[in-house]
């Protein structure tokens, strides 16, 4: 989704889990560790147009909030996190961090803010 937005543009984009992508080795890994594509500054990104919803008990989240910062994607504005003891999802299995951003259903509301509610910058 975020490739799209950055390439193609979008009315808007929602981001459920986080933007990252892993880095390439060409010409070399950047500094942030995260794809060169990032790091492009050919393409303007309009941030008021992207929100995004991660867990913080993801196993990525160190790296969807270094995308986020690459991004200039501000905590509170453009993107939100959750944390809980525990995810399920509608049937009662168990969930892992990544899964409940899309599955829990403790956490609908979150997600229809990250993907209907612009962004408040």
């Amino acid at each position: 989704a975020m490739y799209i937005t950055k390439y193609w543009d979008s009315k808007h984009t929602c981001l459920l889990g986080g933007p990252y992508d892993v880095p390439d080795r060409a010409p070399s890994i950047p500094q942030e560790q995260i794809a060169d594509w990032f790091l492009d500054n050919s393409e303007v990104v309009d941030v008021s147009k992207i929100r995004a919803l991660t867990s913080a008990d993801d196993d990525n989240y160190d790296n969807f909030v270094i995308a986020y910062g690459v991004l200039n994607l501000e905590e509170g504005v453009h993107w939100e996190s959750f944390t809980a003891s525990s995810y399920t999802d509608r049937e009662g299995e168990t969930l892992n961090g990544h899964g409940a951003v899309v599955q829990d259903p403790a956490f609908k509301q979150q997600r229809y803010d990250a993907c209907f509610k612009p962004a408040s910058n």
